[in-house]
């Protein structure tokens, strides 16, 4: 791993250590500890992408997964993104 990316990883680690521990998941609209979600990257996790995400459950995070076009539509998902 090069230098970039593990000061990237490093970022990442710390960011998501300091969100608040209540947050709300984009799909539904429930608030949980984050401790029950998932981090979810719209744009994929190549480069600087890694620091844009936000919370969703286990089960909405599928959802977003496996409907890619709604899930675009509802701007959960980046078109074009770096999976």
């Amino acid at each position: 791993m090069n230098k970039r990316r593990a000061a990237l990883l490093d970022e990442y680690k710390f960011q998501k250590k300091a969100d608040p521990h209540m947050q709300t998941c984009k799909v539904c609209g429930e608030r949980s500890p984050k401790a029950a979600m998932e981090p979810h990257h719209p744009a994929g996790r190549r480069g600087d992408s890694i620091l844009n995400y936000f919370w969703l459950h286990p089960l909405c995070h599928r959802w977003c997964h496996d409907n890619p076009k709604e899930a675009e539509n509802r701007g959960l998902l980046t078109k074009g993104r770096n999976l």
